[in-house]
């Protein structure tokens, strides 16, 4: 029987080739992608829709690889074939689903790490609040603490998460998406969090989920996944769908009257009170790098759980929501020249935008800019399904009537933007055919508003003279 190093054996279910069994403990490497691939990794061919792993086996075993799992198929057994009579000392291994390996592989790993997993999930904001909780934990565990890298938090990045956590690591971080049912539950299986928070509901992968309502039932699986953990959950109680969450170890925060810390926010910064004072009495939270009540109250939720978590730690914490700096292409305010663009083109969905388009508001009021000196900028809403038209109509009507006069609608739904804007706009294709019109507009307008869906690639308007 071979062995793939190394401290303790487990067998691994997916094999089909039962003559291997996995050591696996903290130094385990395994890699996916055969462009970053590093030497001495375990080689995990992934298959999609339009591409199969195993079809860059070679360039793998050039750079060094002498392990590679692969999906169980007729085409692939072949490309084996064919690469072991050239490379006779390469390791094959047979799996019913290669993805299911790096899963339950990242379960086995997660099973034998001692330290503490914190899982969040939501429609907004998620990925942030990560950074924010990466960063303020940081403060004091410095590098004991792991998190998801970016917004790396599907069935393939949670798995990665996982395998990169080390012996130093006391605390991670684990961010988990979906976009359609039942994946949230899967993450949990593999991450088995400890604790945990939902940012909220929204109007998110409508395409696969249809209604809030779905999208609020598979979140929900994290707050299921904590609850048998007997682990500490954050309810935001100002969201209608996650206000009756009920839950002996959680706490609930908001600024409604029954929440257990309220909240005062504001564009610039967020008012605390603990109403049992068994943490602190009051907290007031400034950042001049955060922007929008919808951020200070990701920061609040941060603070907040942390503080409960780690209680000793709450003045440290407090030091370092203040410092924290918001990662680029998220709710950024960028100074070029003589223009401020605000730039948030990470992601877009008609909640997202909406908060975002308010923060910018804050901005031009504080500053005492009039709507009429600034351009917005708006890109796709992605993954909205039959909702689509009618949802970009709605966001596009909610800004024309907050008295936004010049904007510019890119991409595929610019003309669903239209329909709820009633008046004529400037619509273009993508970036490039956008390109002639931004050159003007930054010598044009003060304050620039950019938001779209990750797919427009909108920060790439700030490479653009």
């Amino acid at each position: 029987m071979r062995k793939i190093k190394p401290q303790f054996i487990t067998q691994v279910s997916s094999f089909i080739d039962q003559k291997y069994e996995i050591e696996s403990e903290f130094d385990l490497s395994i890699s996916t992608d055969s462009r970053s691939y590093n030497a001495e990794s375990i080689f995990v061919a992934l298959c999609g829709e339009s591409f199969n792993g195993i079809d860059y086996a070679e360039q793998v075993i050039k750079n060094g690889c002498k392990i590679i799992i692969y999906t169980d198929s007729s085409t692939a057994n072949s490309k084996r074939k064919e690469l072991e009579v050239l490379y006779p000392e390469i390791n094959f291994i047979r799996t019913k689903n290669s993805t299911v390996f790096l899963q339950e592989i990242a379960h086995i790993k997660r099973k034998n790490w001692k330290g503490k997993i914190i899982s969040l999930t939501g429609s907004n904001g998620k990925t942030t609040t990560k950074e924010m909780i990466v960063h303020i934990l940081k403060s004091f565990f410095a590098d004991k603490v792991h998190g998801t890298q970016g917004n790396f938090n599907n069935h393939i990045g949670v798995p990665y998460t996982l395998l990169e956590l080390d012996e130093k690591h006391e605390v991670a971080v684990v961010e988990m998406g979906t976009n359609h049912p039942g994946e949230i539950k899967v993450l949990c299986d593999i991450a088995n969090p400890n604790d945990g928070m939902i940012t909220n509901i929204g109007d998110s992968h409508l395409e696969f989920f249809k209604s809030r309502k779905n999208v609020f039932y598979e979140k929900k699986a994290l707050f299921d996944e904590v609850v048998g953990n007997k682990g500490l959950f954050l309810i935001n109680k100002d969201d209608p769908f996650l206000e009756n969450l009920e839950y002996e170890n959680s706490i609930k925060v908001g600024e409604s009257s029954d929440s257990d810390f309220a909240l005062k926010l504001s564009h610039n910064q967020v008012h605390v009170v603990d109403k049992s004072k068994k943490y602190f009495e009051e907290v007031t939270i400034k950042n001049k790098n955060v922007f929008g009540e919808h951020n200070f109250r990701n920061m609040a939720h941060a603070f907040i759980f942390l503080s409960c978590l780690y209680p000793e730690q709450v003045e440290s914490f407090k030091d370092a929501c203040e410092d924290f700096l918001p990662k680029s292409n998220r709710s950024s305010l960028i100074k070029v020249n003589e223009q401020q663009i605000f730039l948030d083109a990470y992601n877009a969905n008609p909640s997202s935008m909406m908060a975002a388009i308010e923060a910018f508001e804050s901005i031009l009021s504080n500053n005492k800019i009039s709507k009429d000196e600034c351009v917005l900028v708006l890109g796709d809403m992605n993954e909205l399904g039959d909702s689509c038209e009618d949802l970009h109509a709605q966001v596009g009507k909610k800004i024309s009537e907050k008295g936004f006069n010049n904007i510019r609608l890119l991409g595929r739904y610019a003309d669903f933007y239209s329909k709820g804007i009633n008046k004529k706009q400037m619509s273009f294709k993508d970036v490039e055919s956008y390109s002639k019109k931004w050159s003007e507009d930054k010598k044009l307008f003060k304050y620039i508003f950019i938001k779209g869906s990750r797919s427009l690639q909108l920060e790439s308007l700030m490479d653009i003279n």
